[in-house]
């Protein structure tokens, strides 16, 4: 799940943003870049933490994956 709902929260088919009064109709399986959108130009430093976050998931699925692959080396061997 993306950290983008740490900003926003979701009633129905409407986002809300956590920070002002925005909301935006969301419908099932949309793309969440309207919401980054919004918190890049309306709230800046939520979105330096956002982006921070998100960085920090994407490190820790590399080492996973890195771990898989080294796991699958030494099978072969």
């Amino acid at each position: 799940m993306s950290k983008i709902w740490n900003y926003f929260t979701l009633s129905g088919r409407i986002a809300f943003c956590k920070e002002c009064d925005y909301k935006k109709d969301f419908p099932p399986r949309a793309p969440t870049t309207t919401l980054e959108t919004h918190l890049k130009s309306k709230h800046p430093e939520q979105h330096k933490q956002f982006l921070d976050q998100s960085t920090e998931v994407k490190e820790k699925s590399n080492k996973e994956k890195e771990k898989q692959m080294t796991l699958k080396r030494s099978n072969r061997l």
